[in-house]
């Protein structure tokens, strides 16, 4: 796992507590396999604010990145399935519902920047939106999501889809940027 994050109005206990535990997360990535999913991952996590339930697969390390004390804004229900490489851009919350797949290399992005003059055009300050994946859906590999989507229950991102707007309830979106392919069947809830 690793933690980037800039500084915020933090009183300095609380910035040496996050420094020892962005140090014990750093050290405990170079000693995990990525093919694992150690149960200490759990404790490591929630450790750091995030809301993770102990039926949730993690597989390999994931990259949390966002101002200082984002953890709080990752929530995943029970039985999520979170493969290697995956990152959250925690500038907002992502909520993950029930038995969400999310596979390898996925990034999941909640802030953007605004367009600013042709002498900047990347303001420095970001413009935020949470994302929310209800249960059951997949994302698949190396796909990214934007800020501010919705991906609704049952539906399927497919791989290296970049998804743009929010996704109805089971469907299957593909391409760059994502758009609808077809309806799913409706499955047992």
């Amino acid at each position: 796992m690793w933690v980037t994050g800039g500084l915020a109005h933090v009183d300095s206990h609380m910035l040496a507590t996050e420094a020892r535990i962005a140090c014990l997360a750093r050290r405990y990535a170079l000693a995990v396999p990525t093919i694992v999913c150690v149960p200490r991952t759990h404790a490591l996590l929630r450790g750091l604010g995030v809301d993770v339930q102990e039926s949730t697969s993690i597989l390999g390390r994931v990259t949390i990145v966002g101002p200082r004390g984002c953890m709080k804004n990752l929530k995943m229900g029970v039985g999520c399935f979170i493969g290697p490489d995956v990152t959250f851009g925690l500038d907002a919350p992502i909520t993950l519902g029930e038995r969400v797949a999310i596979s390898t290399g996925v990034v999941l992005s909640t802030a953007t920047h605004m367009l600013g003059p042709g002498s900047r055009r990347m303001t420095l300050g970001t413009h935020a939106k949470p994302i929310v994946i209800e249960d059951g859906a997949w994302v698949a590999l190396r796909a990214i999501i934007l800020p501010g989507v919705h991906v609704g229950r049952g539906s399927v991102i497919t791989a290296g889809s970049v998804v743009t707007s929010d996704v109805p309830r089971d469907t299957l979106v593909s391409g760059n940027p994502a758009v609808v392919i077809r309806s799913l069947p409706l499955g047992n809830r």
